[in-house]
């Protein structure tokens, strides 16, 4: 009898390992990649600037995002806000003008500028129209 319950509770743990295993397997940001799309610094390599895309569901989704750093000291990561679904991710540009970032972001929906200051450096992020 004991060795049935030893096996019994092998067994169980293996289904277990294989239930937690199938679990995290479909998180929702378990299907997506991120890759770096463009890299710039500014004049003085003060400050470094990366365009990420993150691809989840096999591609059909995209969203962007900022890290930018500078190097040696700190960095933070600015998520790109984009036209609401049905409508596609379009890469945004990057663009230094001293210790000035600006990301130019098409969009159909959204408007204006957003400007965000940390230290020395500004970053602002414009929706520039795009056509539909």
């Amino acid at each position: 009898m004991k060795r049935w319950l030893k096996f019994a509770a092998l067994l169980l743990a293996f289904a277990f390992a294989i239930y937690l295993t199938f679990y995290i397997s479909r998180l929702p940001e378990s299907n997506c990649t991120t890759r770096r799309v463009s890299k710039s610094w500014s004049r003085d390599r003060a400050y470094s600037a990366t365009l990420l895309r993150k691809e989840c569901n096999l591609g059909e989704t995209a969203f962007y995002s900022a890290r930018i750093a500078k190097p040696g000291a700190w960095f933070l990561t600015m998520e790109i806000e984009e036209d609401p679904y049905p409508a596609e991710a379009v890469e945004p540009t990057l663009t230094w003008d001293l210790h000035r970032l600006k990301i130019d972001i098409p969009a159909e929906k959204f408007t204006g500028s957003i400007e965000r200051r940390e230290g020395d450096l500004t970053v602002v992020r414009s929706y520039i129209q795009r056509k539909p």
